[in-house]
């Protein structure tokens, strides 16, 4: 969810894509990230807390040592 919606907002804000068919564009492209240029993109975005439809995008998770 946090990379499909980080996608919407660089689609948007940085592409010019509509919000109207900017779901889709972000279901094809969410899958190719790694966690270093999610990183990277999370930064250029100013660490988004909403997406193009007002949706909360989630914080990355965190592995934890047990």
């Amino acid at each position: 969810v946090r990379l499909h919606r980080l996608w919407e907002v660089y689609l948007v804000n940085y592409i010019g894509v509509g919000s109207e068919r900017v779901h889709k564009n972000a279901e094809e492209i969410e899958h190719i990230l790694s966690p270093e240029l999610e990183k990277k993109l999370t930064r250029l975005l100013d660490n988004p807390e909403r997406d193009p439809h007002n949706q909360p995008i989630p914080q990355p998770e965190v592995d934890h040592v047990p």
